[in-house]
């Protein structure tokens, strides 16, 4: 393929040019003019690919505009109706690593041949810890965040305790099989109330304090393994770069309850009242199990599934039916924020589904109704799930994801393989996903010694963006160096979805001499994300926007 160079610079067009805006896209092979009218000024705009190329800035800038001038910025949008823009937090997840999933973001992409920066996994206590005590083997759970990392993916990932099914990973003891490690079991059985078997599966008594020592044990010795782990990969795009594990993780499911740890009795006691005496959960039970994700896992965003919600609302015996505890479970906060939601059956059109979300009128204590808690929970953390093990239904799939504002779900456990049509109403729902931050005008003023920086920004997607991106500004001379101005005191994780765009002005003291290109970039400030993407055309190979050519 060809080496797309495109490179921006300002010209004042002579009187019988003057009022139009030329946009030039330059190859190697092919120059093409596009002409648009606009009032006043003439802009030349030629995008470059390989900032490599800057260079031929000398060679078309013959006059830019003076120290003092204002200079305008346009940007042509990128339009919904184009295939999604493969963004870090938001639309499709990686499910797993299973075949199951569709082509994304067209229906050419190959399948197995993973496009999507975020990747999710569910796996059992006992593929962490083994027999004994604080035996932990992170061969597992390490192939998991190297994987991403060689990626370039972040992970988000969940912990059964209890596994009804054929999943691997069981532990066997007792003539049945567990998804909790055998001295959790030994502690349990040495207890008046002890774990007992369903359908050949050990259930724990979660109202044991050793099922709630042991469960926050994990969750420290996981933290402990994030945030004192690194790894360095030799390919993909953080290659030979030093890599710490917990700046590669999205987002942990408060599990630790229920079959798949989803928060119901479905496939083990069944209903509620099936509990053997006094092995029902408390109130106290679950919140201990709540704290025990929000207290140790502090630093990043968490999860809790929707069935957690239900505090007798829907009157299905399958799941909790505490008031307090709903409450509690939709109002939980870490250090990180507000706990977000999952929900697991996008596209199914159950009407418990509603029960549990926009039609909850559980309160407890005095409270708001808690579908006014969680219908604005998207404000300030993630909502993300994935579809039912089951053909989703595609136009409800679409409103679920507009309705919830929903950032994320993953494209996997898919039944029956969807059809054509199926497929197309999925993307859709992706591309529908999170924030969709785009850049609507803006402007440069210069003095000699400072650059003043104005950009019109607006989300015109549906959530807000949940990582802390920087907003970076450097000047590119001639000779393709690059000087960074400073950061944006804006941070696009306050950018709300808005038809109105907010102005934000940046001004940095730099002492310059001569003609220099504005670029500006998304980084995360941890340096392990790659470039944050905006709806706009010229994105450059490095992960920049050039926004135009300024004299100081």
């Amino acid at each position: 393929m060809k080496n797309l160079f495109t490179l921006l610079f300002i010209l004042i067009i002579s009187s019988n040019l003057f009022g139009q805006e030329i946009s030039r896209t330059v190859t190697k092979e092919l120059d093409t003019l596009v002409l648009t009218k606009v009032p006043k000024t003439k802009v030349v705009s030629v995008t470059v690919e390989d900032d490599t190329t800057i260079s031929i800035l000398k060679k078309y800038a013959s006059t830019v505009p003076p120290t003092g001038a204002t200079v305008t910025f346009s940007f042509i949008q990128t339009p919904l109706s184009s295939p999604d823009i493969i963004s870090p937090g938001r639309g499709a997840e990686q499910w797993h690593n299973g075949s199951a999933r569709i082509p994304n973001p067209t229906e050419t992409q190959p399948i197995g041949v993973e496009n999507s920066l975020d990747v999710y996994y569910r796996k059992q206590w006992t593929e962490f810890e083994g027999a004994t005590a604080g035996s932990y083997n992170w061969a597992m759970f390490d192939g998991l965040v190297k994987d991403a990392i060689n990626k370039g993916q972040k992970l988000s990932f969940g912990i059964m305790t209890v596994t009804p099914g054929s999943e691997g990973g069981h532990a066997t003891y007792g003539g049945a099989k567990s998804s909790y490690p055998a001295y959790l079991h030994t502690l349990m059985q040495s207890e008046t109330l002890k774990d007992f078997i369903v359908g050949g599966m050990w259930i724990p008594n979660y109202n044991s304090t050793h099922y709630i020592t042991a469960l926050r044990n994990l969750h420290i010795a996981i933290r402990n393994r994030l945030l004192n782990t690194s790894y360095t990969p030799t390919i993909g795009p953080n290659a030979n770069k030093v890599v710490l594990f917990a700046n590669v993780i999205s987002q942990i499911d408060i599990r630790g309850y229920g079959s798949w740890g989803e928060w119901h009795t479905g496939s083990d006691v069944g209903n509620w009242s099936n509990y053997p005496a006094g092995r029902a959960p408390t109130v106290a039970t679950f919140k201990a199990i709540i704290d025990a994700h929000t207290t140790v896992f502090d630093k990043w965003p968490l999860v809790i599934m929707i069935a957690a919600f239900d505090g007798g609302g829907t009157f299905i015996p399958l799941f909790q039916p505490y008031p307090e505890v709903a409450h509690y479970a939709a109002t939980a906060r870490n250090a990180w924020g507000q706990v977000g939601w999952r929900k697991d059956q996008y596209g199914a059109t159950d009407g418990y589904l509603a029960g549990l979300l926009e039609n909850n009128n559980v309160t407890w204590n005095g409270s708001t109704q808690l579908k006014n808690i969680l219908m604005n929970t998207w404000r300030t953390a993630p909502i993300t799930g994935e579809p039912p093990a089951w053909t989703p239904d595609g136009p409800d799939l679409n409103r679920q994801v507009a309705l919830y504002h929903t950032t994320s779900f993953g494209n996997g456990n898919y039944g029956p393989y969807p059809d054509l049509a199926l497929r197309n109403y999925i993307r859709d729902a992706f591309k529908k996903c999170g924030y969709r931050f785009s850049l609507e005008a803006g402007k440069a003023v210069t003095n000699g010694t400072s650059v003043a920086i104005t950009l019109n920004w607006k989300n015109v997607g549906i959530a807000p963006t949940y990582e802390n991106w920087d907003i970076v500004y450097e000047a590119v001379n001639s000779g393709g160096g690059a000087i960074v101005l400073g950061t944006s005191t804006f941070k696009p994780r306050t950018l709300m979805p808005s038809t109105t765009a907010t102005v934000v002005t940046d001004t940095f003291n730099e002492t310059l001499t001569g003609s220099y290109i504005l670029r500006m970039t998304l980084k995360d400030p941890t340096g392990y994300r790659q470039p944050g993407v905006i709806a706009i055309n010229g994105r450059q190979a490095n992960g920049s926007y050039i926004l135009g050519t300024v004299q100081f």
